[in-house]
């Protein structure tokens, strides 16, 4: 009957003593209206049933299909209060999310396109006043403003400073998670944001807690990464911004670069000197008569139907479908149209 049902990725294993299980069971508000005793209401099945479960869940147990594949929390002895209860779990559920497991039963990369798609729907579903400058799309066709994704990833680098955020606790280099994810939903939202909107925006691929992601604004408003907006919605007390046109190459980059985010970093750890222009060659590169590893397929396969969302960003540029081709994408500046 189970045999479709999809694998869960968290499963909690809450333990109780069969005495105390029984002693709740008889003076319970159920208890009270009905005399109906279910099969399982002895201690001797209650007994049974905990030793089973530690038998399969248990530091000398093997746990069986499919369970084996998703993470069992336990035992979380139930033997309190009810207010205890949700402390424990509130407590595994954040240390399990923290982790950042590969979800058992759908693709991330996918989730996130589908809520970029959605970003960009209501990009383009702006208006504009009659006589208004034209654009060429609503997602900025060339948001990458002429420079190369190197060029791009440098100046980001150059112009982050790095006392100043050690300082006010947030991410020493824009190559942190928390950093592309709340720069690069802010390349998609449109008009002026507040934390609350935001953070509704981010999505469980790019998920920053509340408090990091206004942390991490404040501080980019400082530093002139974002700019003040004036809120013009009467007795609202949020503070209003945006991401600065200057950065926005950068923060839509991020967007599209998501799948190779921890490699480039790893590299950024390992080549503290080397200009941005070698990434990838060298993230990509393999001994002659082998082929890629299979997770870096998979990015380059993702990036590219990130472009087909976001573009290319250069105007009249394909979109990279091979490592190779992305490899030229990434290091190569634009063309110069005005010189052909």
């Amino acid at each position: 009957m189970n045999a479709a049902a999809m694998i869960p990725d968290l499963v909690f294993w809450i333990d109780c003593d069969p005495k105390k299980a029984m002693k709740r069971i008889k003076s319970g508000t159920l208890r009270m209206t009905s005399q109906k005793q279910e099969y399982f209401e002895t201690q001797e099945i209650q007994t049974t049933i905990r030793q089973g479960f530690h038998e399969l869940f248990g530091d000398t147990g093997v746990v069986p299909s499919p369970f084996n594949q998703c993470c069992v929390v336990g035992p979380i002895m139930n033997e309190g209060g009810l207010d205890e209860l949700k402390t424990k779990l509130r407590a595994e559920l954040r240390r399990f999310f923290n982790k950042k497991p590969l979800p058992l039963n759908v693709d991330r990369d996918e989730v996130d396109r589908n809520l970029l798609n959605a970003l960009v729907r209501d990009v383009k579903k702006q208006r504009r006043l009659p006589g208004a400058p034209q654009e060429k799309t609503a997602i900025h066709i060339g948001w990458l403003g002429g420079k190369s994704p190197a060029q791009w990833m440098g100046e980001a680098e150059e112009n982050w400073p790095v006392a100043s955020a050690q300082e006010h606790d947030v991410p020493a280099s824009p190559l942190a998670h928390s950093c592309w994810s709340i720069l690069g939903t802010l390349s998609l939202m449109v008009g002026s944001s507040e934390v609350p909107r935001l953070h509704a925006a981010l999505g469980p691929v790019r998920m920053v807690t509340q408090r990091h992601t206004q942390r991490l604004i404040k501080w980019l408003l400082a530093e002139n990464w974002v700019h003040k907006q004036q809120n013009h919605t009467p007795f609202s007390d949020a503070q209003l911004f945006k991401l600065r046109e200057e950065r926005l190459g950068f923060a839509r980059l991020t967007l599209a670069m998501w799948p190779l985010r921890t490699q480039l970093a790893s590299w950024r750890r390992a080549n503290q000197d080397k200009a941005w222009t070698a990434a990838l060659e060298e993230i990509f590169h393999v001994e002659e008569g082998r082929d890629l590893a299979t997770p870096l397929k998979k990015a380059v396969h993702d990036i590219n139907q990130r472009l087909a969302i976001l573009t290319s960003g250069h105007d009249g540029c394909p979109l990279p479908s091979t490592a190779r081709e992305l490899c030229a994408w990434w290091s190569l500046e634009p063309p110069n149209h005005s010189d052909s």
